[in-house]
């Protein structure tokens, strides 16, 4: 008994002491009694239980190794320089007059020689050229060659040069050729020579 009152004598003492600390400070004090209760533990998504109070890890997850992806490697190209480009060795100039002189003398010699077709070829190529030497030749084949082709093509050859010392043989043949065409080629070939000598 005596046990009993003093443990309920210092409860009092302890329930005084509470009381005027409560009042004095604003806080409390106190004492319980109990059994401690502990919540469930959570394992399942984390721990299976396997029999009592034995707890087995879940199989580790194996992730598959990094894959290396090397950069990649930027060659720079080496800078090449072109060389200079060697200088044209330049062969000595040939005259143009003598390769024109030398090409007039091929077609005069086809005019006179070849076929008809050769002929009249030669002959506007003579034109073309301008070749005044060849125009005693050409006003000579427009009064007196057979062919009326090689006549007309002399006609024209003679209008492509336009020399003035052709106007009357031009003239001539305009009024007095049989051939229409070569008339008409003559005419046509004077009136260019005279168109000149009006703008002079």
């Amino acid at each position: 008994m005596r046990t009993v009152g003093k443990w309920v004598g210092i409860l009092a003492v302890l329930a005084t002491l509470a009381l005027v600390e409560s009042a004095w400070a604003g806080w409390g004090f106190g004492v319980s009694v109990g059994v401690p209760v502990y919540p469930r533990p959570c394992y399942r998504p984390y721990y299976r239980p396997v029999g009592v109070g034995v707890f087995v890890a879940p199989r580790p997850v194996i992730l598959p190794p990094p894959v290396y992806v090397p950069a990649p490697v930027v060659i720079e190209q080496p800078v090449y320089q072109a060389a200079p480009l060697p200088r044209a060795v330049h062969s000595p100039r040939v005259d143009e007059a003598e390769m024109q002189q030398a090409d007039v003398e091929h077609y005069l010699k086809l005019a006179r020689n070849g076929a008809e077709s050769a002929r009249i070829s030669a002959i506007i190529e003579l034109g073309k050229m301008k070749a005044v030497t060849a125009l005693d030749f050409l006003t000579a084949t427009l009064a007196r060659d057979g062919s009326p082709a090689v006549r007309e093509a002399a006609a024209r050859a003679l209008g492509l040069i336009a020399a003035e010392a052709s106007l009357e043989a031009l003239q001539k043949a305009a009024l007095a050729d049989e051939n229409p065409d070569v008339r008409r080629s003559a005419s046509f070939s004077a009136e260019i020579i005279r168109g000149q000598l009006r703008r002079r």
